[in-house]
């Protein structure tokens, strides 16, 4: 993967993980780790977290996509 490659790429992986805690918040899927209920306001601060991300990756891919040119 080229340099001007991984900022799409990881800013897609974001995209995808702040997707999937949505569909965890709509559908009401309880996560538990180690017997612990993960309460819903971790998901939904996941998705304002992973929704930058990928919002500054994005940014940063046309940047660089500039920058080639």
């Amino acid at each position: 993967m080229s340099k001007q490659d991984y900022p799409f790429a990881s800013a897609s992986m974001f995209l995808l993980l702040a997707s999937l805690h949505v569909v965890i918040l709509v559908t009401g899927f309880q996560m538990v780790i180690g017997g612990w209920e993960v309460p819903k306001f971790i998901n939904l601060f996941a998705v304002f977290v992973f929704t930058f991300l990928a919002y500054v990756g994005y940014q940063l891919e046309k940047t660089v996509k500039g920058k080639k040119k």
